[in-house]
Parts: C-alpha cells; sequence; structure tokens
C-alpha cells in the first residue's frame, strides 16, 4: 500500500471539488497482477481475431481519402511516467502533431479527416491499442495515456495529476467514458484518481468495458444509418452530397435557449433552439437581430437518456451573428440566424459538450 499527497481543487467556474489530501493506491498481490496481465493478453488477442476484418477494409479507406499512412503512432506516457509508441488508426490529417504541439485537440484545429471524424465519433480508431495491451503497455481500463507536451504544459502543475502514473493507462479511459473530450484536465483528474484509488481487478474492469463496447456499438449503428439515411436523401433530392461541415450539428431534444440582446435585455420574440456544434448555433427568431452583443442561455434536459436524472441545467455564452440563412417562415418565425458561441466559463463548456452536444460515451 502506498499514500502520497493528492489534493485538487477546482475553480474558474466550478463549484469545489476536494479530492482529499491524501491518496491511496492499493496494490494487488504478485500472483492477482499477473493473472489479470495474462488474462487481459489473452482476450486483447481474441478481439483482434474477431477484428480482423476492420484490420483490413479500415487501412484501405484512410489510405483512399488521402494517401497518407493508415496507422498512426505517438509517443504516450505510461506507468510511472515511462514513454511507450501508442497505435491507432490515423484520423487526422498526417502532420497533424506537430502543428497541435502541446494544445488539445478542439474544433477550430479543423485537423480531421472525413472518414476519421466518423472514426473519432465512435472509437472505432482505438481498435490497435489492443496491441499495446498485447504488448503489455496498456489495461483494458484505466487513465487514457498522456502526450508528453500535452502533460508538461498542461497537466503537471495540476495537484494530484501524477498519481494516473501509479497504474498502467487504459484503452477505455474513466473518464472518457463519463466526459466529453473539452473537459478540464483538473476535472478528468479528478475522476482518473477516483478510479485508482478504487481497483477492483479485472473482471470488475472487464465488466465496465463490455457495457462501453456494447453502447458505443449501439452508438455506432445510429450514427452509421443516419449518415446513409442523410447522404441518401440529400442525393436525391439535390443529385449530390452537401458540402462537409467542419463539425456536425446536432438537434437536442427538450432543451430551449434563451436570448439576450445589448442593453435591451431579454429578446422579446419568440425563438426557437434548430441546431448546435461545438462553435455554432441556429436559431430561428420571430424578430430580426441587430449587430449589437448577444448573451445565450440555454435550459439543457439532462434527461434525454436513460442513465441520466432529468434534472434541467442551466448554461450561459456569449454569442455574435455569423450569418443570416434564407428560408421560409415556420410557424411565425420568419428569420433564421447562424450564432457563434462561447460558453463563459469552462463549466458552461462542459454542460454544452455533454448535455446539449452529447460528446461524451455515456
Amino acid at each position: 500500500m502506498t499514500t502520497g499527497k493528492g489534493s485538487v481543487k477546482f475553480e474558474e467556474g466550478f463549484e469545489s471539488i476536494e479530492c482529499g489530501d491524501e491518496f491511496i493506491s492499493v496494490e494487488r498481490s504478485g500472483f492477482l497482477r499477473r493473472m489479470d496481465g495474462l488474462f487481459e493478453k489473452l482476450l486483447s488477442l481474441l478481439l483482434l481475431l474477431l477484428a480482423s476484418p476492420l484490420f483490413m477494409i479500415l487501412p484501405l479507406l484512410i489510405r483512399l481519402q488521402d494517401g497518407g499512412p493508415a496507422f498512426y503512432r505517438g509517443e504516450r506516457l505510461g506507468k510511472g511516467k515511462k514513454p511507450f509508441d501508442m497505435y491507432k488508426f490515423r484520423t487526422l490529417v498526417p502532420d497533424a502533431e506537430s502543428r497541435l504541439g502541446g494544445e488539445l485537440l478542439n474544433h477550430g484545429h479543423n485537423l480531421k479527416t472525413p472518414l476519421g471524424s466518423f472514426l473519432r465519433d465512435v472509437r472505432l480508431d482505438e481498435l490497435p491499442q489492443l496491441f499495446n495491451v498485447l504488448r503489455g503497455d496498456m489495461r483494458f481500463f484505466g487513465p487514457r495515456p498522456e502526450r508528453r507536451a500535452v502533460y508538461e504544459e498542461q497537466c503537471q502543475h495540476i495537484p494530484g495529476y501524477d498519481q494516473r502514473f501509479t497504474v498502467k493507462p487504459g484503452v477505455i479511459g474513466y473518464s472518457q467514458v463519463f466526459t466529453p473530450h473539452s473537459t478540464p484536465k483538473r476535472l478528468r483528474a479528478s475522476i482518473d484518481n477516483n478510479y485508482t484509488r478504487r481497483q477492483k481487478g479485472i473482471f470488475a474492469d472487464l465488466g465496465m468495458v463490455i457495457f462501453t463496447l456494447m453502447f458505443l456499438g449501439l452508438d455506432m449503428l445510429n450514427k452509421s444509418a443516419r449518415l446513409v439515411v442523410e447522404r441518401s436523401l440529400l442525393l436525391m433530392r439535390l443529385g449530390k452530397v452537401r458540402e462537409r461541415r467542419g463539425a456536425d450539428r446536432v438537434r437536442p431534444k427538450g432543451s430551449v435557449v434563451s436570448l439576450y440582446q445589448g442593453e435591451k435585455g431579454v429578446y422579446s420574440g419568440r425563438i426557437k433552439l434548430v441546431d448546435i456544434n461545438e462553435g455554432h448555433i441556429q436559431v430561428r427568431v420571430e424578430r430580426p437581430l441587430d449587430d449589437t452583443p448577444l448573451f445565450l442561455r440555454f435550459q439543457i434536459s439532462s434527461g434525454s437518456r436513460w442513465f441520466d436524472s432529468g434534472k434541467n441545467k442551466a448554461a450561459s455564452c456569449t454569442a455574435a451573428i455569423s450569418h443570416v440563412r434564407n428560408l421560409p417562415s415556420v410557424d411565425g418565425l420568419a428569420y433564421s440566424y447562424v450564432l457563434k458561441y462561447s460558453p463563459v466559463s469552462e463549466l458552461n463548456r462542459y454542460l454544452i459538450d455533454k448535455y446539449l452536444i452529447g460528446s461524451s460515451v455515456l
């Protein structure tokens, strides 16, 4: 048993969250660790055999789209900060890592390939990490491995962050399952540290992995079917496929938006949220907007999926008109706008990504 200091406190838009002054890492006996490792290697070998058709099809499709390599290999920090090469199907342009440096990928970078966006969305890009499990670099479930540049620029100053390096990184991360990619590192560190303090062995982890894979499988089928239907309808109606957007929009259910404009206060006309992505929102309004600063407040329904509590949440953003869309009037809402928005804090970004855009696994 080992102990160490690991206090984590969040500010800047987050309610105060304390992880405690001490963290405790319970080490399993050598025999149990060896059995867990053997079981994971055998399971990864079985899954590689089952996924072999994808390892033949996906590399071909990736190469065809832009001629670049099918696989990505990048250095990550593992247990004890020992570096290792992690494998993925390539989802970004070939020189993406050099362009990112120590930054985290976001929608503004515009580095995803057309196929890569889909692969990242349904997590199929992670399949080659089964080779890392087979080699013993990773486990099925654990904190996600970190790029050295990201750790040095964004994470090493976070109290308690280094606790993640007391265990092997995972193909599926605890915080990755429950939070969107844009979640601040401080919050993800708290979630991952909670996992490392309460390790229960391979079978508990395997149950979580199976549950996550079942959810991702259903999500992949849903998104694939929706993509096929949308493209088929567009081909029939327009004779061509629409231009590719940098980020696909989603239509949130059960959520409403309030609009405030300049010094005039609340927008008095009716407003309807049409769709939203990581940077823009489309709305229909009863009366035209002018160029004064805009402020949006979302009332978010978190009960759209069976495991959510159903409690409404609120998120606030500043916004500006990106462009006006000339669309027919619907239910008396004669004006359609695309607004570029910016959440007012990290907490508001997290709420929008998780509950409006639905960018987390669960």
